[in-house]
């Protein structure tokens, strides 16, 4: 359900000029590294959204991973799955539908020079994060997306986190410490996630993905 939202608002995030790179919801995707006699294995984070294209594609690997060819990196992280809370009464407008909640984490990564802010404090992203809250919130809005289809959603901003390099420790950027220094800057920021509906028993499939094989 998170991914689904969260793709949902992917337009009004890159409407946004701050916004140059957006990853929609991540999963951390451990890949393996280097020649026969150095294997190493690197985590990073891969959007939700995978096409057929992508799935042979092996740069869609770093392509949140900060460096000084992008402007900006944007994407949510799950903080926690989408849980029941409650079901409204029989007599409520919206009967037997359920309420269930969940809190995602954005992580933002800028490099201030290459978005025109070269006169900015030593932390840039302290300009963009209103109109990313702006862009992020909803109240009630409704889902056209099969399976959650009609279901209402609501994102509410919760608080900034704390600002340090653990934002990134799910991912091996050891080698990227210079990405965190002025021009480039970093912070991340907690929001809840409200959805309401029903369950449908109907699904709509589609086409397989083909992707290459590796064995």
């Amino acid at each position: 359900m998170l991914s689904t939202i969260i793709k949902d608002i992917q337009s009004d995030l890159e409407a946004l000029s701050i916004v140059e790179q957006f990853g929609g919801l991540v999963t951390t995707l451990q890949v393996q590294v280097g020649d026969q006699d150095n294997i190493e294995t690197k985590s990073y984070p891969v959007g939700c959204g995978v096409t057929a294209a992508d799935c042979n594609n092996q740069s869609i690997y770093t392509s949140l991973v900060p460096d000084d060819s992008k402007a900006s990196i944007v994407y949510f992280e799950e903080v926690s799955p989408m849980s029941f809370v409650d079901t409204f009464p029989s007599g409520a407008v919206q009967k037997n539908a359920q309420v269930w909640e969940g809190t995602v984490r954005m992580v933002v990564w800028t490099n201030a020079a290459k978005l025109g802010y070269t006169n900015a404090t030593c932390r840039p992203t302290e300009h963009f994060i209103s109109p990313l809250i702006f862009a992020t919130q909803q109240t009630n809005r409704e889902l056209t997306a099969q399976p959650f289809q009609n279901w209402r959603y609501s994102i509410t901003f919760d608080s900034m986190v704390a600002k340090n390099l653990d934002i990134f420790n799910s991912y091996d950027y050891d080698q990227l410490k210079n990405f965190y220094l002025y021009p480039y800057d970093y912070c991340a920021m907690e929001f809840t996630v409200r959805a309401v509906g029903c369950f449908s028993p109907d699904v709509t499939t589609s086409s397989p993905i083909n992707c290459i094989s590796w064995a």
